[in-house]
């Protein structure tokens, strides 16, 4: 996601207080679907080639 729509939408969830703790639960968010996409594409990959 591009960075000006996070700050974007982390105005639009939350309060001034909120943004923050927004930003982080989105970013976190962000870098475990990530991780779960890189572990099931290795896995397709892995599986094509061991038969």
């Amino acid at each position: 996601m591009l960075w000006s729509v996070s700050i974007k939408a982390a105005s639009l969830l939350g309060d001034h207080s909120e943004q923050g703790k927004i930003m982080g639960w989105m970013e976190g968010l962000r870098g475990v679907g990530v991780m779960s996409l890189a572990v099931f594409t290795m896995w397709g990959l892995f599986s094509l080639c061991t038969g």
